[in-house]
């Protein structure tokens, strides 16, 4: 039961209610109310909304590997092999889906996945109709439509059809493509960008041109344009302009696509520059003549072109007139139209150029959309001149700002173009920023985005090597992390260059603690390379320098039981190894195996010094007899080392 302060307070919610509603009709009465237009959602829309609103954290791996400390992978070859592996399992379960199809009869999904459903098979006892044909063709399936297609024949296929499956056939090269449940193979999989396909002979196309090459106007001009297309991009050269120049004397049209197909297989028809050009320009005019609008195809086409013309000029004053007509033709470039650009103006030894500025100037802060396959290629080449070209780490930030920009990251390309990408970003940062910017950036990158290759860390540690031995303190440690996790210690030049900081170049104070990690790291590469396969190719191979940066090195750690292992290797294996210990070195031994008391040690590094003609030899011996007491065995082989004479001469 309600009080009677309940029920006048629920009257009084009521009378508020009503008040409201009379004061909202009497506004709809004086003012129309709009209603905004329906905006269409995809199922993903509140999901990437809400990604939007989550930056991207540099210290987690990528979501494609488990987040698991022993299954994320730590070097190239291993986020190569983890994520193939875990596509080679979706193919082995395809694979098994489809050889046991009768298994798989439960329909769970609805609405139904047909990705998830056995792919049909197709025989001379199937039935099979125009419509399965076309659904064969719009999932590109090509060996089933081919299949199909044999067994329809009898009863005839609508020209329609016959057109779709020609231009199915010449655009894949009679190739299954790969589908799109492959991310990660197509991530991994090396450029083909200079590796040039070849036209593969079908019969099935050459019947289907014949049947469709006699038809009408509109359907013997979709035959020729799709065959023109497909000899040119798979460098049937002979053929693509027979077709090209039979389609023209007949009097169809020649589509825009064509015409930019040839144009790229101008190239492979001329040798010479100005033969090459004066070809171009064959087809513009044919283009022009032929009211065909130019896209920006016809664009990326010509300066590629002109990419191989002698520069400065012709090369340059031909692709500033072709970028000026089409632009003002409505043609809006794209990224591969300055990838091409920057490839004519930015020559290795060509006068210096500063287009790339121009070209951020008009793309900065914008989203960008693929529009040609070459698009891909510009972040690349961006960044591989602003290093090598402007040599200005400020431009590097900025193309690197524009590949952050919204989905823009999207068009780095692959995983080889990525990695030369952040190749050339961060060798330029460290040879142009403090030591200290280079490690802020570095630690954002490495190692879930980017794992160094030996070459960028080789300009790291030279880096470090520059900035003195306090910063090679902070950071030496870290780096010989990454260089194992990177699986860098079986590159000699790398090991050589880490031991010659330690030892030499940034030697840290006798009584800092550095000196301890030093004597660990070079423990730990005299472990590795001693522990190396035998007959392993890449095997680092010991010289007498390394050793004794080694050696020197555990002695200052402290370590000097594990000294004396090196030390046997030294004197005992002098054949396996090349040169010979400096004079320093074998002092700071000497010295070490006199402070343990250690004669024998000792006269082993004498042993040393006298084998291998090394000056200073009677002087370590009188250092030795003057410190130690010897025995009579040891001071026998003392005088047969550097004999009585010598021996008595520093005695005095």
């Amino acid at each position: 039961m309600l009080t009677l302060n309940g029920r006048l307070g629920i009257r009084k919610v009521a009378q508020k209610l009503l008040a409201r509603l009379q004061s909202t009709r009497d506004a709809a009465n004086t003012q129309s109310i709009e209603i905004p237009k329906r905006i269409e959602r995809g199922p993903t829309d509140i999901l990437r909304a809400l990604a939007s609103t989550v930056g991207k954290d540099p210290t987690a791996p990528h979501f494609k590997y488990h987040d698991d400390p022993y299954f994320i992978p730590t070097s190239n070859r291993a986020k190569r092999t983890y994520a193939l592996s875990r596509e080679a399992g979706r193919r082995a379960a395809m694979w098994i889906r489809q050889e046991h199809a009768e298994l798989f009869t439960q329909m769970t999904a609805d609405p139904i996945i047909k990705d998830f459903l056995p792919r049909a098979v197709y025989d001379e006892n199937s039935k099979v109709t125009e419509k399965t044909l076309h659904d064969a063709i719009r999932d590109a399936q090509l060996s089933d439509a081919v299949t199909i297609y044999r067994l329809l024949k009898k009863d005839g296929v609508s020209l329609k059809t016959k057109q779709d499956l020609l231009e199915l056939l010449c655009y894949y090269n009679d190739e299954e493509p790969t589908s799109d449940q492959f991310p990660e193979e197509r991530w991994f999989r090396r450029s083909l960008q200079n590796i040039k396909p070849k036209w593969k002979s079908n019969d099935i196309v050459d019947e289907l041109f014949e049947s469709l090459k006699n038809e009408d106007s509109a359907i013997a001009t979709a035959a020729y344009n799709a065959l023109i297309c497909g000899t040119a991009k798979y460098l049937q050269v002979d053929k693509a302009w027979y077709l090209y120049d039979e389609c023209l004397a007949k009097g169809f049209p020649v589509y825009v696509r064509s015409f930019n197909n040839m144009l790229r297989l101008v190239q492979f028809s001329k040798d010479a520059g100005d033969q090459r050009l004066t070809f171009m320009m064959d087809v513009l005019k044919t283009m022009s003549r032929n009211n065909v609008r130019p896209d920006i195809g016809t664009l990326n086409a010509a300066l590629q072109l002109s990419t191989l013309l002698k520069c400065p000029e012709p090369g340059r004053s031909v692709a500033l007139s072709i970028y000026k007509e089409m632009t003002n033709a409505g043609v809006e470039p794209s990224l591969g139209t300055y990838f091409y650009l920057l490839t004519i103006f930015c020559r290795t030894y060509g006068p210096v150029s500063e287009i790339l500025i121009d070209i951020l100037d008009r793309l900065e802060g914008k989203e960008l959309e693929i529009k040609d396959p070459q698009d891909l290629f510009f972040f690349v080449k961006a960044m591989d001149i602003a290093r090598n070209h402007l040599m200005n780490i400020d431009v590097g930030h900025r193309v690197h700002k524009l590949l952050l920009t919204g989905k823009n990251y999207n068009l780095i390309g692959e995983n080889y173009m990525e990695s030369i990408y952040y190749r050339h970003y961060l060798i330029l940062a460290v040879q142009s920023e403090s030591i200290d910017s280079f490690i802020k950036l570095y630690d954002t990158l490495v190692p879930n985005i980017y794992i160094p290759e030996p070459d960028v860390m080789n300009e790291i540690l030279l880096a470090v090597e520059i900035a003195g031995a306090s910063m090679a303190e902070n950071l030496l440690p870290q780096l010989w992390s990454h260089m194992v996790m990177f699986e860098h210690t079986q590159r000699e030049h790398l090991m050589v260059h880490i031991l010659q900081i330690m030892h030499t170049t940034c030697q840290p104070p006798s009584d800092s603690v550095a000196n301890t990690q030093y004597a660990d790291i070079a423990w730990d590469i005299w472990n590795r390379i001693e522990g190396q396969r035998p007959g392993y190719t890449m095997a680092v191979k010991w010289n007498a320098e390394m050793l004794g940066n080694v050696t020197v090195l555990l002695i200052r750690g402290g370590y000097f039981d594990k000294m004396l292992t090196v030390l046997s290797y030294l004197t005992e294996k002098q054949g396996v190894y090349t040169g010979i210990l400096s004079k320093d070195q074998l002092d700071t031994i000497l010295n070490a195996c006199l402070e343990n008391g250690h004669a024998t040690a000792a006269l082993s590094i004498i042993s040393y010094a006298a084998n291998n003609g090394i000056a200073g030899a009677g002087q370590m011996g009188y250092k030795l007899i003057t410190t130690l007491s010897l025995d009579s065995a040891e001071e026998t082989k003392l005088v047969n080392l550097v004999g009585k004479e010598v021996l008595q001469l520093h005695l005095g």
